[in-house]
């Protein structure tokens, strides 16, 4: 199966553009034709607007992930929604947060962080869990590449877990976040942990809307098109000045690193699946997108299949990428 009825296969099944619209531009343009007009389609906001029209992105897009917990340290409570389709609340719960007022920046500093994170694990009896920490603790992926490159936070460690069992050790979360043992139980029993994300937040819950995430889907397409066709001064203008790479590589490096990559003009073929984009709010006015997406890369040197994720910022539709691994 050569390489454009794959693409035009991918297309029509993920992205719904039309066998017909397919057959008319091949008609009209010819192949390379055809392909140039699908890439324009999907850098261009108002198809995934359409795309999504029918679509609830308050609190992002979600192909793959099941559950959304929300903190807000401000009104000391987490909510619970279902974002599998469209966003259903589920729960409100009364929460403890770090004794330290501020977003955690150092280990020990007893804050707990703002951000976006994942649950890693979950700990019970049966992994010799301390009783203070409640019947289970689920485990999150504090720092993350934002918080490790761009912020310099340290520290590990962040939990959701209960109250002490025995009622009479003093609870000090320590910059977790605690909640009612019957509470916890009954969530863990709602909620699959592998596939919910968690984002902490100072006071207003971070929210999008469905013109910022069609620009940062155009934008993403844009970003992959100038990848494949080795246009590297379109490429780097989307990486921001303060870009890390996962590695803590810099962007004068990085950029050294892919314009020699570049000069070799290699044909590649990038696809990208099962795009998630989630907002959240740093301090009180930065506003940062988590991008995460399965990556099929393959060229004549190189073939990578995995997870991609991508911190970025978005002004004035224009995306900006801070992290990347």
């Amino acid at each position: 199966m050569n390489k454009v009825l794959i693409l035009f296969i991918f297309l029509t099944s993920i992205y719904s553009i039309s066998l017909m619209d397919i057959a008319d531009s091949m008609i009209k343009d010819g192949k390379k034709g055809a392909i140039k007009n699908i890439k324009l389609t999907l850098e261009d906001k108002t198809f995934w607007q359409q795309k999504f029209s029918n679509k609830d992105v308050l609190y992002g897009l979600y192909p793959k992930k099941r559950h959304l917990i929300i903190a807000s340290k401000q009104n000391k409570e987490i909510n619970i929604y279902d974002v599998h389709n469209n966003i259903k609340h589920i729960d409100k719960i009364e929460a403890l947060f770090g004794k330290i007022d501020g977003d955690k920046q150092i280990e020990g500093d007893l804050k707990t962080p703002i951000g976006v994170y994942d649950f890693t694990s979950r700990l019970s009896k049966l992994t010799k869990l301390e009783d203070r920490f409640g019947p289970l603790a689920l485990t999150s992926n504090y720092p993350n590449l934002m918080d490790k490159n761009i912020f310099k936070k340290t520290g590990y460690g962040i939990w959701l877990h209960g109250k002490p069992l025995d009622n009479t050790t003093k609870l000090d979360t320590k910059g977790c976040i605690a909640i009612d043992n019957k509470k916890l139980i009954a969530t863990n029993e709602k909620i699959d942990y592998k596939d919910t994300v968690l984002i902490i937040a100072k006071n207003e819950i971070a929210k999008s809307n469905l013109i910022e995430i069609s620009a940062i889907l155009s934008n993403l397409y844009a970003w992959k098109h100038s990848w494949e066709d080795n246009d590297f001064n379109h490429y780097i203008s989307y990486y921001n000045p303060r870009f890390k790479r996962f590695n803590n590589q810099s962007l004068s490096k990085f950029r050294q690193f892919k314009r020699n990559i570049f000069k070799r003009k290699e044909k590649k073929q990038i696809i990208f699946k099962d795009i998630e984009i989630i907002p959240y709010y740093f301090g009180d006015n930065d506003k940062y997108f988590r991008i995460r997406f399965f990556e099929d890369y393959r060229s004549n040197r190189f073939d990578f299949k995995g997870n991609k994720e991508l911190y970025v910022s978005l002004n004035n539709e224009k995306m900006s990428i801070l992290v990347e691994k």
